[in-house]
C-alpha cells in the first residue's frame, strides 16, 4: 500500500499547473500548489495477451504536510487488482497517528513504522519532489481553453517522466528503480507505440482538476523487460481526478 501512496503523492505534487496567463510550457513547471483535496486515482497495467489488467485505485481525502517532521492527514481507501480479484484496505492519518485497516481489522502503526511518512527538508514539497521537472514531460504541449478549464496535452517524453518518478521513488526506498539512460533509454523509446498526457486545470486558479497518462509499451523483448520489468509489452494508464482543491479535510 505504501507504494500506491507514494505514487499518488508524486502525481499530486508533480502535475499541477498555474494560471491561464502563462504559456503552456511554463504552466507545467509549478509542482506544489495542491496541498489538499479529494482524489480519485486509477492506475492500471494491461499486459499483452492477458485478459485482466492489474493495478490499484486510491480514493479519499488528503492534506499534505507543510513542515519537516509533520505527517500527512488522509483518509484513503486503497484497492489492489490482480488476476481478476480485488483486495481493499484503508489508510487513515490525523497528522499525529496513522491507522491501517484490512479485512475490518484496524491497526495503529508504531512510531518506527510512521517515520517513513514524515515530511523531510525545510520545504517538504520541493525537497522531496524537486526532481520532478514536469515541464520536460510534454515537449510540444497543446493548449485548449473551454469554459472555466484549461487543458494541456501532447505526446509524453517517456524517459524524462519515468526517470523523474524513479528518482522520487528511490528517496522512499525504491533502490531497484535505476535511471534509464544510454542504450537502455534507446531500447525503451523504441518499445513505445504511443505515449500521451492530458492535464486539465482551472482557468483562473490553475489548480489541477484531471490528469490522464497513457503509455503503450508495445515491445516486450528481453532488453525491454530488463529496463521496465512488468511494464514491458503492457499498456500503462493513469487517471487522476482532484476536487475540493486546497479545502480543509475531515479525517475521522
Amino acid at each position: 500500500m505504501r507504494t500506491a501512496l507514494i505514487v499518488s503523492a508524486v502525481l499530486l505534487l508533480g502535475a499541477c499547473s498555474p494560471g491561464a496567463e502563462q504559456s503552456a510550457t511554463s504552466s507545467l513547471q509549478k509542482i506544489s500548489d495542491i496541498r489538499s483535496g479529494e482524489m480519485s486515482l486509477e492506475v492500471s497495467i494491461a499486459p499483452a495477451g492477458e485478459d485482466e489488467a492489474l493495478g490499484f485505485a486510491l480514493d479519499g481525502v488528503f492534506s499534505l504536510p507543510d513542515a519537516s517532521g509533520d505527517l500527512p492527514e488522509a483518509d484513503l481507501e486503497y484497492t489492489q487488482r490482480s488476476g481478476g480479484e480485488a483486495v481493499s484496505a484503508r489508510f487513515a492519518s490525523d497528522g499525529e497517528t496513522i491507522f491501517v485497516e484490512v479485512d475490518g481489522e484496524r491497526r495503529e502503526l508504531s512510531p518506527d513504522e510512521i517515520e517513513g511518512f514524515r515530511a523531510t527538508g525545510d520545504d517538504s514539497a520541493d525537497s522531496v519532489f524537486g526532481a520532478l521537472e514536469v515541464d520536460r514531460w510534454i515537449p510540444d504541449p497543446q493548449t485548449d481553453e473551454s469554459g472555466d478549464e484549461i487543458t494541456v496535452s501532447g505526446d509524453l517524453d517517456v524517459i524524462a517522466a519515468l526517470n523523474d518518478i524513479f528518482e522520487v521513488a528511490r528517496s522512499f526506498g525504491g533502490a531497484s528503480l535505476a535511471t534509464i539512460e544510454g542504450d537502455e533509454a534507446d531500447v525503451v523509446r523504441e518499445s513505445v507505440r504511443s505515449a500521451t498526457a492530458e492535464i486539465t486545470s482551472g482557468a483562473e486558479d490553475g489548480l489541477l482538476h484531471h490528469l490522464v497518462v497513457e503509455i503503450d509499451f508495445g515491445v516486450a523483448d528481453e532488453d525491454v523487460a530488463q529496463a521496465l520489468g512488468p511494464l514491458a509489452g503492457a499498456v500503462f494508464t493513469l487517471d487522476l481526478t482532484i476536487s475540493n482543491v486546497n479545502e480543509a479535510v475531515d479525517v475521522k
